[in-house]
């Protein structure tokens, strides 16, 4: 809390003089002591997921690299694609993603630009 108090005093017969006090400044510091609950489902320290955790847990101790998902078979196409684009970025050329543009040409046969000449 801050408090501001403004004194008046009557100097002389005629003249008022204001001084500003300097800002009182109060803190208040509250304790608050809260429980705290467990939220959420009950965890069962003996359940299978648990154990599975704490062995990835103690792996990851050790510094031992855990790999997750599926693994990529390098004879797939897709793999050789992927494989094929990093190469080409490594040399320092730019791959684009997704289907390339097809280049639109129009056939004019002479017939046609007679036609457009004269009108």
């Amino acid at each position: 809390m801050s408090k501001k108090s403004i004194q008046t005093e009557v100097v002389a017969e005629s003249a008022v003089v204001e001084t500003v006090a300097t800002a009182v400044v109060e803190t208040l510091t509250v304790e608050t002591v809260a429980e705290s609950k467990q939220l959420g489902r009950k965890v069962n320290p003996n359940s299978v997921r648990q154990q599975k955790l704490a062995k990835i847990e103690e792996l990851k101790a050790q510094g031992v690299e855990i790999k997750r998902g599926r693994n990529a078979n390098p004879e797939s196409k897709n793999q050789q694609k992927q494989m094929r684009f990093e190469a080409l970025r490594a040399q320092g050329f730019e791959v684009k993603r997704g289907r390339p543009k097809t280049k639109v040409t129009k056939v004019i046969n002479a017939d046609m630009l007679e036609m457009v000449i004269a009108d």
